[in-house]
């Protein structure tokens, strides 16, 4: 459902890594941010209720996070993973890169 980048900000659903996103699209509402790369799976989700909320998509992030270290292999497998936790398929969310292999 789509909360907005404003009440997203005041929920309990932000981290370094979805904060990180919400800047590149919403720099006015959020500002500017250090980078920031889930670390586990509680960061991932926390980007996935990101785009929930502001009804955004990685495509419209991809082009700017393609080129930084980590994202860059972890959006192949965005859709599949995001697909998986809205299934609550917990172990197919858990993808390698969030288990440190591949860095």
């Amino acid at each position: 459902f789509n909360m907005g980048v404003d009440n997203w900000l005041k929920s309990d659903h932000v981290g370094v890594s979805s904060k990180y996103m919400a800047s590149i699209l919403f720099t006015n509402e959020v500002g500017t941010v250090e980078f920031g790369f889930p670390q586990d799976i509680d960061g991932l989700v926390r980007c996935f209720k990101m785009e929930d909320a502001t009804n955004t998509s990685i495509e419209k992030y991809k082009s700017h996070l393609e080129n930084k270290e980590g994202w860059r292999k972890l959006l192949p497998y965005w859709s599949a993973m995001k697909g998986a936790w809205f299934l609550d398929d917990k172990e197919h969310v858990n993808y390698p890169i969030l288990e440190r292999r591949g860095l």
